[in-house]
């Protein structure tokens, strides 16, 4: 029996007594379980030996949480069921249990140290204690983790991208944290350096703490959130805020010292108060049922005996408004709303794209979610989220599914969208794409066909939130936490769009090449994101910047400069200073067209210009500054466009014969108003044709997905965007199939 099967037999039985023993504890999202306490697995220790807190109230949805331990008590690995989810070259990164098992390895800590996997992780071959734990991966074998917080003393410069790394980290009252990243090296399974490792997952700890854990629960119809107090691969520690709402069911908050003490704590509204006297539990562990929380913004503050100096205060909102309220939603991509009912809504429930997305399985993905979802799976939402809200938006958030009757396409939409791939860590973003091991392949392996899923979580998003929430007659619609969930979920991308393409760029370390396809492609998820989400702005990922708020914050994303995301993402007007902040322009156009040999050309292979690869991703970012950014102009692919609709575009780099001929270009994604003079002329030549052509309108809307349907032909009030031409009355009317589709089906 292979040694790797052993482990996985002798860790997996011991994860699987400790999470008997502990009901709470759960490892959902990947096929590697943690476990904490006892070493013969009973977790008879729980509550002194180690405390979790969990973030989310749905544990299936995302279960991560802050584990409070102590440095003697024992740490399990092993594989769980959800291992067998994939396979080396599918959409799931992790595989088979049995002859394709991976060996399970892990570092502790390390921000900010560019080191490829596996460089710098160890095996595990038997439960461990932090005690037992020090630095010697990284060259420090002297240095014991316990106990070390900081950086190790290096300065964050090119030259020490390898060498410097980041200990444990100190919060602002004293508490230690650490950091523990698990993947699988499946290097045995699979000869594809893209492949070789999966399941990655980051578990955050306090070590030895001197305050109390907080584990909050829901009961019933109770829900709640609480903000991170780690973004990935930054070593810094936010202040955390909790919201819960009990809806009619119930909620608490225990507070407990896993060191024995006496907990004490306070409620007050005003967080420096210097006359409400802290309550002494008379135990090490209280609980508090939500009741003792005023509806609104309260303080919980609490410390354990011996620690007077360490009083920690947690921000709790009971039963919050939405955070979405100050932002107009439902109707984003669409200007406005007398343009939907004037234009949009009569012609879609009419479109032959409509008829497809109601009724085809293939284009909804009813089937497989109801196939795969609460399961705890890494990647169980699909890029049809957006399909399935605009029906919704269409028919009517009633509006019944006929592939699985009884559940409407507007729940089909949040289950794709809460169920989302996102909620992942983005382990891999600091890494160079191309050739190494990527243990979060689910978010990070690709740019061009990944990133759609994310403009349709985005789009999804705002039409939901817009019409599909619980306060407006849907009991099945988005409640305020989950909008506070799903808004950090999709802010995430950002953080990690900008690890990937603006800071991290001295190779071989960066993520990806410079202004590369890949990278580009990244950057306008990242805009999308900012464009359904305007006002959004937390200390831990940021601000979107749209209503013209300037907040930044530090160490967001890069560890020098701060910037909001439409400085970043959509006005492209960030000056690069150098690693390690921003070290190349973040714009999408400024790389991939280029003034060559007298002409403008595509600055890579004349293929990858074509749909669905950057022609959709450039296309949707371009149809986005018409609506978000009016003033922003791109002259380079402007220039594109107009040689492209002469067939006159070339790629500067050829591989095949095919590469070096000419080609003609539609992109009829941005066959609409907004592109008056380039439609006059690529539109007529496209819509002549065959179907099979790659730039025939029909073929590029079966290749493209919804937003090539979405925006084909429009005729949009411009708002301030400069007039066009009006476009010629012989076209199909707005939204309405080419008249050779038909030759598709």
């Amino acid at each position: 029996m292979r040694r790797a099967a052993l482990l996985l037999m002798a860790a997996g039985s011991l994860g699987n007594l400790a999470r008997g023993a502990d009901s709470e504890l759960v490892n959902y999202r990947s096929g590697i379980d943690l476990n904490f306490g006892n070493s013969a697995g009973t977790a008879t220790d729980k509550g002194s030996a180690y405390c979790e807190e969990y973030l989310y109230f749905d544990k299936i949805i995302d279960d991560r949480k802050v584990v409070y331990i102590k440095d003697s008590t024992l740490i399990s690995m092993g594989h769980n069921a959800r291992n067998n989810a994939g396979s080396a070259g599918g959409g799931d990164s992790y595989e088979g249990v049995g002859t394709n098992v991976g060996a399970i390895k892990y570092k502790v800590d390390g921000d900010l140290r560019f080191s490829m996997y596996p460089q710098n992780w160890t095996g595990y071959s038997a439960p461990f204690a932090f005690r037992s734990l020090n630095y010697g991966l990284y060259g420090a074998a002297g240095i014991p983790v316990v106990g070390s917080t900081g950086s190790n003393g290096q300065a964050l410069t090119v030259a020490n991208q390898t060498t410097y790394y980041h200990k444990g980290i100190a919060d602002s009252v004293g508490d230690e944290w650490h950091t523990l990243t698990v993947a699988d090296d499946d290097i045995a399974v699979t000869s594809n350096a893209e492949f070789r490792s999966s399941d990655g997952k980051v578990f955050t700890f306090v070590v030895n703490p001197k305050t109390p854990c907080l584990t909050w629960r829901a009961t019933g119809t109770g829900q709640f959130y609480t903000t991170p107090a780690k973004v990935y691969f930054q070593p810094y520690i936010y202040n955390q805020t909790t919201y819960f709402d009990p809806r009619g069911g119930g909620g608490s908050v225990e507070i407990r010292d896993i060191n024995g003490n006496k907990v004490f704590y306070r409620i007050v509204s005003d967080p420096n108060d210097t006359t409400t006297r802290y309550t002494d539990a008379g135990s090490s562990s209280t609980t508090l049922d939500q009741s003792k929380f005023a509806t609104g913004k309260s303080y919980l503050q609490y410390y354990y005996l011996g620690r007077e100096g360490n009083k920690k205060t947690r921000v709790v909102v009971k039963s919050p408004g939405y955070p979405s309220a100050s932002e107009v939603h439902g109707d984003r991509l669409w200007v406005n709303l007398t343009e939907w009912n004037n234009k949009m809504a009569n012609s879609l429930k009419n479109d032959w794209w409509m008829t497809q997305w109601k009724t085809k399985d293939v284009r909804n993905g009813h089937t497989s979610i109801v196939a795969n979802r609460r399961k705890g799976r890494r990647a169980t939402g699909t890029e049809f989220a957006f399909v399935n809200a605009l029906v919704a938006r269409t028919f009517g958030m009633g509006a019944d599914s006929p592939v699985v009757p009884g559940t409407t396409f507007a729940e089909f939409a949040k289950q794709m969208l809460i169920e989302s791939a996102l909620v992942l860590d983005p382990m891999g973003a600091e890494l160079n794409l191309s050739n190494n091991p990527i243990p979060c392949r689910e978010l990070l392996y690709r740019g061009y066909y990944d990133v759609r899923k994310v403009y349709n979580y985005a789009a999804a998003y705002d039409i939901l939130i817009g019409y599909y929430r619980e306060n407006q007659g849907n009991p099945k619609g988005i409640t305020p936490i989950e909008d506070y969930f799903i808004r950090d979920t999709l802010a995430r991308w950002t953080t990690v769009t900008g690890m990937a393409t603006g800071s991290w760029t001295s190779p071989p370390w960066q993520r990806f090449n410079s202004g590369g396809m890949w990278e580009t492609a990244h950057k306008t998820g990242a805009a999308f994101i900012a464009a359904m989400m305007p006002n959004y702005s937390t200390p831990y990922f940021g601000t979107a910047g749209l209503n013209g708020n300037s907040k930044t914050y530090n160490h967001i994303v890069f560890p020098t400069l701060n910037h909001t995301w439409f400085n970043l993402y959509l006005a492209n007007n960030v000056v690069p200073v150098g690693f390690p902040g921003v070290a190349t322009r973040m714009g999408v156009d400024d790389y991939l067209f280029i003034a060559k040999d007298g002409t403008t050309k595509w600055a890579d292979r004349i293929s990858y210009a074509d749909t669905p690869l950057m022609g959709q991703c450039i296309g949707t970012y371009y149809n986005l500054l018409k609506l978000f950014h009016p003033t922003k102009t791109m002259p380079r692919v402007d220039a594109a466009m107009a040689v492209a609709a002469k067939g006159q575009l070339f790629g500067d780099k050829f591989i095949s014969d095919s590469d070096r001929n000419a080609r003609f270009f539609a992109w009829s994604i941005m066959c609409n108003s907004w592109h008056a003079s380039f439609r006059s002329v690529a539109q007529p030549k496209s819509l002549a044709l065959p179907t099979t052509d790659s730039q025939n309108p029909a073929k590029q809307m079966n290749t493209g997905g919804i937003f090539y349907v979405l925006w084909y032909n429009r005729d949009l009030p411009l708002g301030q965007a400069a007039t066009t031409t009006p476009p010629p009355t012989t076209e199909p009317t707005i939204l309405t199939a080419p008249k050779n589709l038909k030759k598709l089906r």
